[in-house]
């Protein structure tokens, strides 16, 4: 079990600091966002990547990508088309996870995240995305690549039981979900954190870790893994349970230098799979 670091922590600063830290604070990789790479201009950026992750002796284990299956069968198909080319061009970079989405999907007030995602889908979308999703699994076998769909507000796979609808339909070991509870917080028709591991069973194949408290209205995620709303002790406790060893990322998507988060949560972490390891609970 791997843990990463997201390299979105470090959103405003250079992927070289990103990794720097990272690499000081002791975490086993990194999961490149979109913000630090070209991913339209992959054949450009692989050897700056490359020469990065080798600089620091730090993987980049998991790579984000953008795509928009669900709005039109022309953005279905561009969509695919550019993961197709994408997909060699990571794996010779060494990454293991591909990690996204199929598009977004807001309401008409995209900050109030009851009224998108999953809440609006039609059947429509989730044809798309299946048909989309399934035109992938041929290259990501091919290349030994697992995708995984983040449960992420404003998508359609904004929930546990949305995500395995799509998974299950995809039937694929090469298409899995990203467990995401600090999203699934914000997100109201969204499980709680042990229903939604028990819906994703066998399917859940990667998991990030933010924290965040609710605050009136709004959700605040200026805080680290131990200080938010989320008492992750118990879902990871159930996680580990099951027999769960795949890789576990940390996001910090709040406000403020991001340092002293990133320092702490691995700490953080660390210290609960240490005292799951000695079976205390």
């Amino acid at each position: 079990m791997n843990i990463l670091m997201h390299s979105y922590t470090y959103r405003g600063y250079s992927l070289e600091r990103a990794f720097r830290k990272a690499r000081e604070f002791g975490y086993d990789g990194i999961e490149l966002s979109t913000v630090h790479f070209d991913f339209f201009n992959l054949e450009e950026e692989i050897k700056r990547l490359d020469n990065m992750q080798r600089k620091y002796e730090l993987p980049i284990i998991a790579a984000d990508f953008p795509a928009n299956f669900i709005t039109s069968d022309e953005s279905l198909r561009e969509s695919v088309e550019i993961l197709r080319q994408a997909i060699p061009l990571l794996k010779k970079l060494g990454v293991r996870i591909l990690n996204g989405s199929v598009g977004p999907l807001a309401g008409k007030e995209p900050s109030d995240f009851s009224q998108g995602g999953s809440a609006i889908a039609t059947g429509e979308h989730y044809e798309r995305a299946i048909k989309g999703l399934k035109e992938l699994v041929s290259i990501l076998e091919q290349n030994d690549l697992l995708l995984t769909l983040e449960i992420h507000m404003n998508t359609l796979h904004d929930t546990a039981s949305s995500a395995k609808r799509i998974i299950n339909e995809v039937n694929s070991p090469f298409v899995l979900a990203n467990l995401d509870l600090g999203n699934m917080y914000a997100t109201p028709h969204a499980e709680e954190p042990i229903k939604a591991i028990e819906i994703l069973g066998n399917v859940l194949g990667y998991i990030h870790l933010k924290n965040c408290r609710k605050i009136g209205d709004r959700y605040d995620y200026t805080w680290a893994l131990e200080d938010g709303d989320i008492d992750y002790f118990r879902p990871l406790s159930f996680i580990y349970e099951k027999g769960y060893n795949g890789d576990i990322c940390i996001e910090y998507c709040g406000l403020g230098d991001p340092t002293p988060r990133a320092k702490k949560d691995i700490l953080y972490l660390k210290d609960i799979l240490s005292e799951l390891k000695g079976g205390q609970k």
